[in-house]
């Protein structure tokens, strides 16, 4: 129950400074997550990337002070950290399809943006099928790609990459003999919210990347990838890591889709978690 918790914790720590600069880092330091894990775990849990929550609270309050006070929109861009008022006016429009003197002459009603609430719900799905292993180091062979943290979160610019190099990664497959194709990923330690992405297969050597030995957890999918991948990465991280004493080392992650159908309900992947060393106290 730890996660929830925790995220709780932090979203009460965005509600009583969300008229002061706000940083992931910060954020995340209250929950006690790496800021990219943080990030993650929030889009799981509540359908919004970090920013897009951070953005829509402060746009709803400032809706509210429009229509019960006098506030102008100069003071109001200033004290919900927006550089200049122009700038606060094209994100206000942005999320309410109308400008802030627009609302304030207009008697429809505004889109709101409520304060998240963090509720646990057991369910009765079936249990997670995974193993522990411990596997030597290895390379990747394939095509890498810098991502920003709600880019991954979003969720799109990582499938069109792989849609980009899709002839490529086939042309590898052969060279190397193999039957599988390698996402791995991982969060640079400088915490700017940076994701390095490789996509290709297992190489011979000296090539992309190379995956050091490593204790794992590795889970198993099943179905059109589409549909099912997300749903696994949510249950790793939101029922499987909450229920165990488990750490995530912070290194690099792993998806195995073997060659076949990734739309079928038959098909098969893996997604590979690095562990660490230390064991979590609750």
């Amino acid at each position: 129950m730890f996660a929830f918790q925790a995220m709780s914790e932090s979203i009460d720590y965005i509600e009583n400074n969300i008229c002061e600069k706000l940083n992931v880092e910060d954020i995340a330091s209250v929950a006690c997550y790496s800021s990219f894990h943080y990030q993650r775990l929030f889009q799981m849990l509540t359908g919004y990337t970090l920013g897009e929550y951070i953005r829509n609270r402060r746009m709803t309050m400032a809706s509210k002070e429009l229509l019960t006070s006098d506030a102008k929109v100069i003071d109001l861009a200033y004290k919900y950290q927006y550089e200049s008022p122009e700038a606060f006016t094209r994100a206000f429009k942005k999320l309410f399809q109308m400008t802030p003197t627009q609302l304030k002459k207009s008697k429809d009603p505004v889109k709101s943006y409520p304060r998240l609430s963090i509720q646990v719900q057991m369910t009765g799905r079936e249990s997670l099928s995974y193993k522990i292993i411990e596997k030597d180091g290895f390379y990747i062979e394939g095509f890498k790609k810098s991502f920003t943290a709600e880019e991954i979160m979003e969720g799109k610019a990582y499938s069109k990459f792989w849609k980009e190099k899709e002839t490529e990664i086939k042309d590898l497959l052969e060279k190397n003999n193999t039957f599988s194709r390698i996402g791995a990923g991982r969060y640079r330690d400088n915490n700017q919210g940076i994701y390095d992405a490789i996509i290709g297969t297992y190489g011979k050597g000296g090539t992309t990347l190379y995956v050091p030995k490593t204790r794992w957890c590795v889970f198993t999918g099943k179905g059109p990838i589409s549909e099912t991948l997300p749903l696994l990465w949510q249950r790793i991280f939101l029922e499987w890591f909450p229920k165990t004493s488990f750490q995530h080392s912070g290194m690099t992650e792993l998806e195995i889709f073997p060659i076949g159908d990734i739309s079928s309900s038959s098909y098969r992947y893996e997604i590979w978690i690095p562990l660490s060393s230390a064991i979590l106290k609750k």
